[in-house]
């Protein structure tokens, strides 16, 4: 496979991995609350999601989703009710911030391994990305290449690109952690990530 293709997809990519999503927030709201390790966690889950979607697409199983209405349409909702969990999770943490806090507060705790999972269901449960995948790996595939280690090699450039850009959102929240978590940052904090998850959740039940 020639640097050339490798190249011009790690371009495309960087441009998706830099839009601003759920992935995003998600990353930024755990780091933000719960430190840096549990935001490079949650990356990490969201990897994780990165390289299924590309084994699936190299070896032509996320074709299911756009073969399949039944199976495109389960994961859809399936990955719509996730978000909108995530939403109304945020949303009952803005009003509990919003109201005056109890006497002995005990803070939540996230553990390492909720960290990750909840980064990978965030990815797995979103078709558009299985599509994306299936409709963008092949472009830069060479017609005489392997199809199973050129399409984990594209899916490891991705990779790469989003944990830089994923952990140094976990450090920059960490290092601003004190700033974000003042009463008035973390209330609009919540708001944005509610807005953000509720917003595409409702995107992800209606858009097909």
């Amino acid at each position: 496979m020639g640097l050339d293709a490798v190249w011009a997809f790690a371009l495309v990519a960087a441009l998706v991995t830099l839009t601003p999503g759920v992935d995003t927030m998600l990353v930024l709201s755990t780091a933000t609350r719960h430190g840096a390790r549990r935001g490079v966690l949650t990356s990490l889950g969201t990897l994780t999601g990165l390289y299924c979607w590309g084994l699936a697409a190299a070896t032509g199983t996320s074709a299911v989703l756009t073969a399949s209405t039944g199976a495109y349409t389960a994961l859809r909702t399936a990955g719509a009710a996730y978000l909108f969990w995530l939403g109304l999770r945020a949303l009952r943490s803005l009003l509990r911030t919003a109201s005056p806090p109890p006497a002995d507060p005990v803070p939540a705790v996230l553990s390492g391994r909720r960290a990750y999972v909840q980064g990978l269901l965030t990815n797995l449960l979103n078709p558009k990305i299985g599509v994306l995948y299936l409709s963008l790996l092949p472009q830069f595939v060479p017609a005489d290449a392997a199809a199973l280690p050129a399409g984990l090699l594209l899916a490891s450039v991705h990779a790469v690109e989003g944990a830089v850009f994923l952990g140094g959102i976990s450090l920059l929240a960490h290092r601003a952690g004190a700033w974000l978590r003042r009463p008035r940052v973390a209330r609009g904090l919540d708001g944005v990530c509610a807005a953000v998850f509720l917003g595409f959740g409702a995107r992800l039940a209606l858009v097909p």
